[in-house]
């Protein structure tokens, strides 16, 4: 799931460690390598102080285990695949399996916002409360200082650029995309392509109007 699609199932435990717990496997860079040699059904004693920010973390993988499996999420990624292709995009060239998983986990979180105009804003509050100093202390128990440095880095700057307000926008949730297809494939769309996403995306948005939230887990 997207970042914003992950706080929502779980705001109700209103705790910001928790939060950034859930945000860390998406901006620390390699974080599953990490979590699968450090974490996954291992013990570890960690401070009181962290134990939210670690719970948040698990609470991550669990979801996304779930989210990934359901059918709904791969019958709206088939479907996904089906409006890229009717807009004339290379179903190899893009890698429609990466590229339509990407495009419904943004248009999932561009729903959210949508429908919620509060929810933006209460994410980046809860974040934004969270002490650095608590977060580097779990990261000590995970990663070396280099590898630490980095994921703050990458979390001052999640905040700082407020990122998720742009998927307000079609052109928003195309540009999220194209720069993460970018970061992770080496794949540039061109002026044209980036066109017929973006048409592909609004057919998406039609499909998923009325049913996003019945895609996320519970």
């Amino acid at each position: 799931m997207h970042f914003l699609s992950h706080y929502y199932i779980d705001r109700h435990k209103n705790n910001p460690f928790f939060v950034a717990g859930a945000l860390l496997p998406d901006i620390a860079p390699g974080f599953t390598k990490t979590y699968n040699s450090r974490i996954r059904n291992k013990d570890l004693y960690l401070t009181d102080d962290v134990v939210p920010i670690h719970e948040g973390v698990l609470r991550h993988y669990e979801l996304d285990a779930v989210f990934h499996a359901s059918v709904s999420f791969r019958e709206s990624c088939h479907k996904a695949s089906q409006r890229m292709a009717d807009e004339g995009l290379d179903r190899e060239k893009y890698r429609f399996w990466f590229l339509s998983h990407i495009a419904m986990e943004v248009m999932l979180d561009r729903q959210l916002i949508l429908s919620d105009k509060g929810l933006l804003d209460e994410y980046y509050r809860m974040l934004n409360s969270v002490d650095i100093n608590i977060l580097e202390r779990y990261l000590n128990f995970l990663v070396d200082v280099e590898g630490k440095s980095k994921i703050l880095i990458n979390f001052i700057r999640f905040l700082e650029i407020r990122f998720l307000k742009h998927l307000g926008t079609i052109d928003g949730a195309a540009e999220g995309i194209v720069r993460t297809v970018l970061k992770a494939t080496g794949i540039r769309f061109d002026e044209m392509d980036r066109a017929k996403l973006e048409a592909a995306l609004r057919n998406i948005e039609d499909d998923i109007r009325y049913s996003s939230k019945k895609l996320l887990p519970v």
